[in-house]
C-alpha cells in the first residue's frame, strides 16, 4: 500500500485516535457532513466509545483536530475483519472517511487514509478495502487504491417507535437524482424505499456538492397501516404468529 501521508501538512493538524472528549470538539457535526447522523447523547457516546475502545486495534477511528480551533476537522475509521482463508488472514475496511468542508485542500483526507492504511499494515492485514461513491474515485487512487470488483447492498429500513427498534426488508428503491446550477452543482440524491407488505415508505433526502460531500440530508418514515396490524406482520415475518 502506498503512503499517503504528506510532509506539506501544517503542524497544526495531526492525526490521533478518537477520544471521549471529541464529542464536544464536534466530531457528530462533522459525521452529519457526510451522511445521516442523528444526534446523539453523551450516554450514548460514551457507550459506544468504550465499547469501540474495547476492541482495541481491532476498530481504529482516527481524526484530525485543528489545534488552532479546537475543532474535529477530519476522521476516518478502520476496523479488521479476521478471516480462515489466506492462512486465518485479515482484512481492513475503510469507513467514513470526511473532511471539515471548511478546511478541505489542505490534503487532510490524505492524512487520515496513510493513517488508517499504516495501521493495517502494522497489524498484519493483507489487504486494505473500501467503498466509495466514484466521484471520490480519483482520491483514492492517489492513496494507492485501485478498483476491483463491484459493490452490492441488501437495503434494510429501520424504524424507531416508542423505543422499540426493528428492521424491515425494502424490496423496492426509487433513486432521482437531479443537478441545481446555482452554486455550481448542487445534486439532489431522493431514495424512496418500500415494502408493501408494510405498506410502510422511507424517503431519504441528501443534498451533495460538486466534490459528492453531503451538505444537507433527512430521513422520513411513514407507515399507512394500523400499528396492530404492522405488529401482527412482523410477528408473522419472525414465525411467532401462523396467520393475521
Amino acid at each position: 500500500m502506498q503512503d499517503c501521508d504528506s510532509s506539506g501538512i501544517d503542524q497544526r493538524f495531526q492525526v490521533r485516535r478518537l477520544e471521549l472528549l471529541d464529542k464536544r470538539k464536534g466530531f457528530i457535526e462533522l459525521l452529519q457532513q457526510l451522511t445521516v447522523c442523528d444526534s446523539v447523547t453523551d450516554k450514548d457516546f460514551e457507550d459506544r466509545f468504550k465499547e469501540l475502545s474495547s476492541l482495541g486495534d481491532d476498530h481504529v477511528i482516527a481524526v484530525i483536530e485543528d489545534e488552532q480551533s479546537g475543532m474535529i476537522v477530519a476522521t476516518g475509521s478502520v476496523f479488521i475483519e479476521k478471516k480462515f482463508i489466506r492462512n486465518c488472514g485479515k482484512v481492513a475496511h475503510i469507513e467514513d472517511v470526511v473532511v471539515d468542508a471548511n478546511t478541505r485542500g489542505k490534503q487532510l483526507g490524505k492524512k487520515i487514509v496513510g493513517f488508517l492504511t499504516d495501521h493495517a499494515c502494522s497489524t498484519g492485514c493483507y489487504k486494505v478495502i473500501l467503498d466509495c461513491n466514484v466521484d471520490n474515485k480519483t482520491f483514492y487512487e492517489k492513496c494507492g487504491f485501485k478498483q476491483k470488483e463491484v459493490q452490492m447492498i441488501f437495503e434494510i429500513l429501520i424504524n424507531l417507535h416508542k423505543g422499540m427498534k426493528h428492521m424491515d426488508i425494502c424490496p423496492t428503491q426509487i433513486h432521482k437524482e437531479t443537478e441545481h446550477p446555482s452554486k455550481g452543482f448542487i445534486k439532489l440524491n431522493i431514495d424512496v424505499v418500500l415494502d408493501p407488505l408494510l405498506l410502510k415508505f422511507g424517503v431519504r433526502v441528501a443534498l451533495r456538492d460538486d466534490f459528492d460531500w453531503v451538505i444537507g440530508s433527512f430521513v422520513v418514515s411513514l407507515s399507512l397501516t394500523p400499528k396492530s396490524h404492522v405488529a401482527k406482520v412482523l410477528a408473522m415475518r419472525q414465525g411467532l404468529l401462523m396467520s393475521i
